[in-house]
């Protein structure tokens, strides 16, 4: 007897024993579960969170960007074409620094200015109107930014451009005379703004109106602020007055390296506004044999060789638009 009831109070005990451990676990499997359903819950609506933030940066960043991107787009198809322009009029004999086209005030500076002007007057209204957007939603948007970016800076980094490979002798501060200055125009004539230069008469060109949002003004309007001797930014007009005044690629080197840096990257932009592919690849700001012969600037009387004229020239602006897009673009060069 005594056996059989120490063998069911054995079997009592182990079975409360199950009991309890069978409730503690149930408990513990119900918490682990309930956090389990809390973490996605949480992760959840995190990714809720961030599509609903992402819709809405989109949102925002297509609708201040698009508008201005299509203005820009305009604008760098009369840059572009006014770029090769300047070659085509240099190798009909027209850019004599002192009888050509741009060897006075005439229409064909002033429109040469504007045209090159206007396509960073909307860079700027862009830089303004995206300070506060978030540009990673779209890695599109970033690449075309970032190159017009560095496109509006180019104008005033003339030291930085004559300094890539080849490397041009660029010394315009130095105190040398004025005929020296003109007969050694390659090193010591001006080829670039300062930035306060260019940011004034950029700002400058902005027309504002009350109902309307600002926007790059027309040639009319840029007639009259650039013929106006009261103006307030007359001295920056100047400035880049005295940048095309009697220009010629052979004589201003630097300036010259600056607009094929800018005709590169409106020809990527062009390229990557018309494609669904949204990467910006850095193999893209190379030019073909072909597309650099729009640029041969050499007339019948020129004695400059292909390497001066169809190589180097390009060589240092794709060396200097690669260098200033290194701290944007992934180590694979795609963005």
């Amino acid at each position: 007897m005594e056996t059989e009831v120490l063998i069911a109070i054995l079997a009592s005990t182990f079975s409360l024993i199950v009991a309890i451990v069978s409730i503690f676990g149930e408990r513990r499997n119900a918490q682990v579960l309930e956090g389990f359903r809390s973490k996605l819950t949480e992760a959840q609506s995190e990714r809720d969170a961030r599509r609903d933030y992402e819709y809405e940066a989109r949102k925002r960043l297509y609708q201040e960007f698009e508008p201005l991107l299509f203005q820009f787009m305009e604008f760098s198809e009369n840059a572009s074409d006014r770029i090769a322009g300047l070659a085509r009029t240099a190798r009909n004999g027209n850019l004599n620094p002192h009888s050509g086209w741009l060897a006075g005030d005439s229409y064909y500076l002033r429109s040469t200015i504007y045209r090159l002007m206007a396509p960073l007057v909307v860079a700027k209204l862009m830089q303004r109107r995206l300070t506060l957007v978030d540009l990673r939603v779209d890695p599109r948007i970033r690449g075309q930014y970032s190159l017009i970016k560095v496109l509006y800076n180019s104008l005033n980094d003339a030291f930085a451009i004559a300094a890539q490979i080849p490397k041009l002798e660029y010394d315009p501060n130095s105190e040398v005379s004025d005929e020296q200055r003109r007969k050694e125009a390659p090193r010591y004539y001006p080829q670039g703004m300062y930035s306060m230069y260019l940011d004034t008469v950029v700002n400058a060109m902005v027309q504002h109106s009350e109902n309307d949002p600002p926007r790059c003004m027309s040639y009319e309007e840029f007639e009259d602020i650039y013929r106006n001797k009261a103006s307030s930014a007359q001295q920056s007009f100047e400035q880049i007055r005295t940048l095309f005044w009697g220009f010629h690629p052979k004589d201003r080197p630097v300036l010259w390296r600056t607009l094929l840096v800018q005709a590169q990257i409106y020809r990527t932009l062009r390229n990557l506004t018309s494609r669904s592919e949204p990467s910006l690849n850095i193999r893209e700001l190379s030019t073909s044999a072909q597309e650099r012969l729009v640029f041969d600037w050499r007339d019948h009387n020129s004695q400059a060789r292909d390497q001066e004229v169809l190589v180097d020239p390009f060589t240092a602006a794709e060396s200097y638009m690669r260098n200033r897009l290194a701290s944007i673009l992934p180590p694979d060069g795609k963005m």
